[in-house]
């Protein structure tokens, strides 16, 4: 059984190309080679070229590793510190829909926006008057 790959939507794969290029271009301002960053952060010099390449398959590990050889480490942590949507959610306190159980179909003689206006209270109700009536009529 071989790997998957994972499905990446053309302007992330935009994205991650910018990245690896980025990563390219800090290894070559330091005057590294490949095999150097490679051996440096104990994993394959092909590891390397697909980082910079910019594939979907290189773990975060991996880029992690290749950045602290460069001495970029910190960069990792500016990665979704600016939650902009996240936070307008949290602002609003909006709950993010969520599957829940299926609701009971609520009958035709209900009203949903009185809780005590129900099929069931109505027969209660009915039962309750028949009683006093029968009770009245005895007298």
């Amino acid at each position: 059984m071989g790997r998957r790959t994972p499905l990446v939507y053309p302007q992330a794969q935009k994205k991650l190309k910018i990245v690896g290029e980025q990563i390219k271009l800090a290894r070559l301002r330091r005057h590294l080679t490949e095999q150097d960053v490679a051996e440096r952060a104990r994993v394959g010099r092909t590891s390397v070229m697909q980082v910079e390449k910019g594939s979907p398959s290189v773990s975060m590990g991996i880029y992690l590793a290749i950045l602290s050889v460069l001495g970029l480490q910190d960069d990792i942590l500016l990665l979704a510190r600016d939650d902009v949507m996240g936070r307008t959610y949290q602002d609003l306190e909006l709950k993010i829909p969520r599957r829940g159980k299926k609701k009971e179909k609520e009958r035709k003689d209900e009203d949903p926006k009185d809780p005590f206006h129900s099929a069931e209270n109505q027969r209660v109700l009915e039962r309750s008057i028949k009683q006093l009536e029968d009770r009245n009529n005895k007298k």
